[in-house]
């Protein structure tokens, strides 16, 4: 059966334009286009559908509210909004209710690719834990408004340094984390930074993009329940200083993409820690009696981990798809090839070699690295990674 896919609009040109822009999909995706919302829960109820994209300013019943009660009758149906410029207090309400906000006028292309990331979480054979964390909770985090925002700026290659840094100083509280970022040791910059465009200047657009992207992250993630075992500090320090290891070992091509992918690894911890903190105690302390990695343990529990968990909360979110792989592949990645390398075996060796770094426990299972391929090349990454965060 082909995904169902329901448009919502209270004006029928709009319809018709997103019909007569979308049929050479028809071949791939049951699509239905109901004027109104009254119409677009009624045809929701009688069939429900695998994504539902809805026009966010309509009379009575605004697409927000249609979403939130798709939301609560099928929470794995992906829900994806069509609004105009859009103030922060706005973009908040509509993260609740949808997965993706999309600004019109909206390219063909970015509504393809919306509407597929739904499509694969919708029709996605869930492991049923997996499923309960999203389907059993009333509320999963916000999408990173701010990176979003500014993934929408620098669609323009030739959008100015001073326009970009503007997006970002709309968010005073993400500004000052950014900042702090780039001025600590792990990027080495002699000189303190205290504007937006100093960084985005010495770091470049994208590497401060995904800075944001990481601060916006851990900020979803800022109400953890009471005595859960995890600091959102440490945390996150950690997450910076794997995605700043795996840069520098993935080699030009691959730095930006393997930075994020380190930097995200462990999104999935947190997901659990803050969804089902019951469930990670239990986890934690079953891996500390036997010495093993929490991974593991999760594996022979509930037949999915962390990452594959926190994988799945990124495919929702609208990530390229190389960097969700990368994500649920760090802690079980595939042979590394060095004319190919992925970004999963970058990510699981920077976070063995962050936790060496830090003093924890080692994480370098020889055996495990020489079916990998990684074998006679610790030594060198090793050095690399010291030259790039001690050289200054």
């Amino acid at each position: 059966m082909m995904p169902r896919i329901l448009f919502v609009d209270d004006e029928s040109h709009v319809l018709d334009g997103l019909r007569e822009g979308l049929r050479p999909n028809c071949n791939r995706w049951e699509m239905s286009f109901a004027l109104g919302p009254e119409r677009g829960l009624a045809e929701f109820h009688r069939d429900p559908h695998d994504v539902v994209v809805s026009d966010l300013a309509m009379p009575g019943m605004d697409g927000a509210q249609l979403l939130e009660q798709i939301r609560r009758q099928r929470p794995l149906t992906g829900r994806i909004v069509l609004g105009g410029e859009m103030d922060l207090a706005s973009a908040l309400r509509m993260s609740a209710s949808a997965h993706r906000v999309l600004v019109k006028p909206c390219e063909r292309a970015a509504l393809e690719h919306a509407i597929e990331a739904g499509v694969r979480i919708s029709v996605a054979e869930l492991h049923p834990t997996m499923k309960a964390l999203v389907a059993g909770t009333m509320r999963l985090p916000s999408p990173p408004l701010t990176y979003l925002a500014l993934t929408e700026a620098t669609r323009d290659p030739e959008v100015s340094v001073e326009a970009i840094a503007a997006v970002l100083e709309q968010d005073a509280a993400m500004t000052a984390q950014v900042l702090r970022v780039v001025n600590s040791p792990l990027f080495g910059v002699r000189r303190e930074v205290s504007r937006v465009h100093q960084a985005i200047a010495l770091l470049g657009r994208d590497m401060v993009k995904n800075l944001v992207l990481g601060a916006d992250v851990f900020r979803s993630f800022k109400q953890l329940p009471a005595g859960a075992r995890l600091a959102i500090e440490t945390h996150h320090d950690h997450s910076l200083l794997v995605g700043r290891i795996a840069q520098v070992i993935a080699g030009k091509a691959l730095a930006n993409d393997a930075f994020t992918v380190g930097m995200l690894h462990d999104v999935g911890v947190l997901l659990v820690a803050t969804m089902t903190p019951d469930m990670q105690f239990e986890i934690l302390d079953a891996a500390a009696g036997r010495e093993i990695p929490p991974h593991v343990v999760e594996k022979e529990r509930w037949g999915t981990t962390h990452a594959e968990i926190g994988a799945h909360l990124l495919g929702l979110w609208g990530l390229p798809r190389a960097i969700v792989q990368g994500v649920a592949d760090h802690h079980d990645p595939p042979p590394f090839f060095p004319m190919s390398p992925q970004l999963g075996s970058i990510a699981h060796v920077a976070d063995a070699l962050a936790h060496e770094r830090s003093g924890g426990a080692a994480r370098l299972d020889p055996s495990r690295f020489f079916a990998l391929g990684l074998h006679g090349r610790l030594d060198d990454w090793r050095r690399d990674v010291a030259t790039a965060l001690e050289a200054h």
